[in-house]
């Protein structure tokens, strides 16, 4: 099988999976009912049934009051080890309803609340393709630095949009303004970590082609060993574009991404978390 069947296949395994975590979320609506049918399905892409739970449960609360009740329980419950695809199956919801993200964002940690936007940019990018093109500066309604949350989403979906074709990257990307390419070239490296499938050649290839952001891509492939790491479930092919990307192992990846943590409560704190994560993997070399 060629690496671009291989990419494909595992983006139609995302998609089913994400369709099956929103039926389990359906068919057992109390939130930590649905444990069991999620934890049934394969581990390589199970965190993506509970993005897909996530999002059923966030649209069921909202279609009532907007306090969210399920979804805490939730997040708080069975989806606490898949906290990034929980938060951003609720930014899918919010896309979705096209609900300003702004009065949810208190309800998590900080920098897991920023993956709502994450799940925004994302589901926008693949839903609203022609919409986000002709809007090359940004939605006005999300200001920085919550743009730079939404743009790694954004990035994500080019990486589906593109269907494995590396050399589209480069002009889906320019279609944007300039000041918005860091962010999402850092979409792309978590797209192409998670989703798997690409061999050393592609990982060399991709690097090239965002050789002026590097740092950003090995912020992005670092995220994915964050998550994964914390679902249990790190893959070979996480293994293999951390080495590339990051230049260190998923777990070293991992170690950048909670030393480079933001604390403070002053403004753009996931901006300066990415930055910081840039700063890291462009200074460090690992032996």
């Amino acid at each position: 099988m060629s690496t671009t069947d291989a990419i494909q296949k595992n983006i139609a395994t995302i998609r089913n999976t994400f369709q099956l975590g929103q039926q389990a979320a359906t068919a057992m609506p109390e939130p930590g009912h649905c444990w069991t049918l999620l934890e049934a399905l394969p581990p390589e892409f199970r965190s993506v049934a509970y993005e897909g739970a996530s999002m059923e449960i966030a649209l069921s609360d909202l279609s009532r009051d907007k306090t969210l009740t399920n979804w805490l329980l939730f997040k708080e419950g069975s989806g606490k080890n898949h906290s990034t695809q929980v938060h951003i199956g609720l930014g899918w919801a919010l896309a979705q309803e096209r609900l300003a993200p702004f009065p949810f964002l208190e309800l998590s940690e900080p920098l897991s609340s920023f993956r709502i936007l994450d799940g925004m940019g994302y589901y926008d990018g693949i839903f609203r393709r022609k919409e986000t093109l002709r809007n090359p500066e940004g939605p006005t309604e999300i200001p920085l630095p919550y743009l730079q949350a939404y743009d790694m989403g954004l990035g994500r979906s080019l990486w589906y949009n593109c269907a494995a074709d590396l050399s589209r990257l480069p002009e889906l990307i320019n279609a944007f303004a300039r000041t918005r390419h860091a962010d999402l070239w850092r979409g792309v490296g978590v797209a192409c970590t998670y989703v798997g499938g690409c061999n050393a050649t592609d990982l060399l290839e991709l690097q090239a082609l965002g050789a002026n952001v590097s740092g950003q891509l090995a912020a992005g492939a670092a995220l994915v060993a964050r998550a994964r790491i914390q679902a249990g479930l790190l893959t070979p092919d996480t293994e293999l574009a951390c080495h590339i990307l990051c230049g260190c192992s998923a777990m070293e990846a991992n170690q950048h991404t909670q030393r480079a943590e933001v604390m403070d409560a002053a403004e753009n704190r996931f901006g300066r978390w990415m930055k910081k994560m840039e700063e890291a993997f462009v200074n460090t070399k690992f032996e």
